[in-house]
């Protein structure tokens, strides 16, 4: 499966999630900063008032470059939760473990 199709899964189950927004982050050649995760947002649970989060998806098999897990280590010092995900169970273990959901 190519990585865009994962971000596309990824999405639809962040849509699912009550309390929750996501967007793709736009390409860095056209917008942003170059090792930006792909997907970013808030959700909203019952003992927060909100949490940003950052996605960096990526094939199975496949390792962030080392930029990308700069910025993901960025995000997180700044309060963000942040990982390196291949599918959509892979999101959900990462909010369970950060008590998102």
């Amino acid at each position: 499966m190519k990585e865009a199709a994962l971000v596309r899964q990824i999405l639809a189950y962040l849509a699912g999630l009550p309390h929750c927004y996501a967007q793709k982050r736009t390409p860095s050649f056209t917008y942003g900063h170059r090792g930006n995760p792909d997907i970013y947002g808030s959700i909203k649970g019952r003992h927060f008032e909100g949490r940003h989060f950052e996605l960096e998806v990526k094939v199975p098999g496949k390792k962030p470059t080392l930029l990308q897990a700069m910025m993901l280590e960025r995000w997180r010092h700044a309060g963000a939760v942040t990982g390196v995900v291949s599918s959509v169970g892979d999101v959900a273990a990462l909010f369970k473990r950060a008590r998102l959901l």
